[in-house]
């Protein structure tokens, strides 16, 4: 439209990289007429009268001398002429009023509008900014454009006319007031599911940066294989059931299998014996097994060990639990379809698979902590003197006897 009245102008959309510059710098001369997107030139102040700096940038480039080599002093020097015509056209804009921004629409938001205007009145320059709307822009059909449309039809206002009124402007503002409520409760509502996840992550990110400083975990480890214990126990022997419902065999063997220790009880003992005398007693044998372990291999390989094997599980069942989690976020929306609370229904969930979370990282851990076991040292295997260190197959110790490097191998199944 503007090519057809004749009016010379630049057009800004963020896409002319190159131009871009030459563009904005031109904006502030007097008669400029500019096409901004919302984005483009953001960053970048419109200086009245035309910038001086980037009009003599482009003058070094066209005279092939790099702008960089010149500072903005002895640019004034060399281009003191045009210097002098753009301080005459700066006093000439700000005489017709400064940079007049022109919108075409108004926003959701408020808060991009005065971006929009803020274009102008820069650095205590004046300015001024005049937004144009049409009934059929989304803002306004969505709130109440059929009744403005009908109060213009009643005045009988002919159709392209511009009409300027208080009443229509509050009514504006109310519309982008009322659409900011709307967003903010969409973001508050998104901060509460978020508010769930950053609990597990403080948690699981809080115990990875223990490992990774090396911080020793022992106390950590034991309580992680006492609770794979007690999920064990509770798996084959489960609360408010009658000793003769447990499934002891499958106990037994999971202990063995599991932690390494075979544990054994007769028909005659189950009677007597409650839940937590079956976990104390396994437990008894397990850190027992966990004490060998130790004497055998050293306690500061078995640290190394503890370590690194805590990292690599927690790192592949934490992928796995934000993919669940990310599952159960959109699904859990349509039980509102059943009157249930969406957010309530996500806590509840997130803190059952948590738990869950925690059952499988312990018996990860226990499982590759009790499979260690010492192993013959392979053809050109090369030991470390006086110090550890844990390979891919497992820790590796060595100790002087004799004068000579003592080379002991571990490795787990």
């Amino acid at each position: 439209m503007l090519q057809i009245t004749g009016v010379k102008h630049q057009v800004l959309n963020a896409k002319q990289h190159a131009k871009e510059a030459a563009i904005i710098a031109q904006a502030g001369r007097v008669g400029a007429v500019t096409i901004a997107t919302n984005m483009a030139g953001r960053g970048t102040d419109i200086v009245l009268g035309g910038n001086f700096e980037i009009m003599a940038n482009n003058k070094l480039l066209a005279d092939g001398i790099a702008p960089d080599t010149l500072p903005l002093e002895e640019k004034r020097q060399k281009y003191a002429k045009l210097h002098e015509e753009l301080r005459e056209e700066q006093k000439t804009v700000l005489e017709l009023g400064g940079l007049h921004v022109i919108g075409t629409e108004r926003h959701e938001s408020r808060r991009i509008d005065n971006q929009l205007r803020g274009r102008a009145g820069r650095q205590g320059d004046p300015g001024s900014s005049k937004f144009f709307l049409s009934i059929d822009d989304d803002l306004m059909r969505i709130f109440g454009a059929e009744t403005i449309r009908n109060v213009m039809n009643r005045l009988g206002s002919p159709d392209g006319e511009a009409i300027g009124h208080r009443w229509l402007n509050s009514s504006i503002a109310g519309m982008q007031k009322k659409v900011e409520g709307q967003n903010f409760d969409v973001r508050k509502h998104l901060k509460e599911y978020d508010d769930v996840m950053n609990l597990q992550r403080r948690e699981i990110y809080g115990l990875r940066r223990r490992i990774l400083l090396g911080e020793d975990l022992k106390d950590e480890i034991l309580e992680q294989i006492a609770g794979a214990v007690e999920d064990t126990v509770l798996k084959y022997a489960p609360t408010r059931s009658y000793s003769e419902h447990w499934n002891i065999a499958g106990l037994c063997e999971e202990a063995m299998t599991s932690f390494g220790v075979p544990y054994k009880i007769s028909e005659e003992e189950i009677e007597s014996k409650q839940q937590d005398d079956i976990f104390d007693e396994i437990w008894d044998l397990v850190k027992a097994n966990h004490e060998d372990k130790e004497a055998r291999y050293g306690a500061d390989p078995m640290r190394r060990f503890e370590r690194a094997v805590f990292l690599m599980v927690i790192d592949s069942l934490w992928k796995d639990h934000l993919f669940e989690m990310d599952h159960l976020r959109d699904s859990v929306q349509f039980r509102a379809y059943g009157q249930k609370n969406p957010l309530y229904e996500y806590q509840r969930e997130a803190l059952k698979m948590f738990k869950e979370l925690r059952v499988a990282i312990a018996k990860a851990v226990s499982g590759y902590l009790f499979r260690l076991e010492q192993a013959a040292p392979s053809a050109g295997a090369q030991a470390n003197h006086g110090n550890t260190n844990v390979s891919a197959s497992g820790p590796t110790s060595t100790s002087p006897t004799d004068g000579k490097p003592k080379k002991t191998y571990v490795k787990y199944f």
